[in-house]
């Protein structure tokens, strides 16, 4: 995936063909339109708070939650945590997935908790 708009841009303007993930050769610009379409198998709405940080999609990882953009189970986390794990702890096994994204689900987990108690 480009890491930028100048590198998306001039790959586009290639026209070349290079190997995809699963080592086929296709046309670099189906294959960057293709990346950047959301999943139709994604479960999360794209408006949800949840969207930036966790996928639910049923082709990856038989639809368990992960972070976004990674095969990590969010279930993973909380399993660190529950073993006295911190943060770091956990980043540190888990390429790809970021500090934001942790704290981001951790706030979402507790606000969710908490909305829920409070109409007890």
């Amino acid at each position: 995936m480009a890491r930028n708009f100048n590198e998306l841009r001039g790959r586009m303007s290639s026209g070349r063909r290079v190997e995809n993930k699963l080592g086929v050769r296709e046309d670099l610009t189906e294959m960057l339109l293709k990346e950047s379409r959301p999943s139709p198998h994604e479960r999360i709405p794209a408006d949800s708070p949840l969207a930036h940080y966790v996928s639910v999609n049923r082709g990856r990882m038989h639809g368990e939650p992960c972070f976004k953009d990674t095969r990590v189970p969010v279930q993973a986390l909380f399993d660190h945590l529950r073993a006295g794990d911190g943060f770091e702890k956990f980043l540190e096994g888990y390429e790809g997935v970021t500090r934001e994204q942790v704290v981001a689900l951790i706030d979402l987990a507790a606000h969710g908790l908490l909305s829920g108690l409070r109409l007890l």
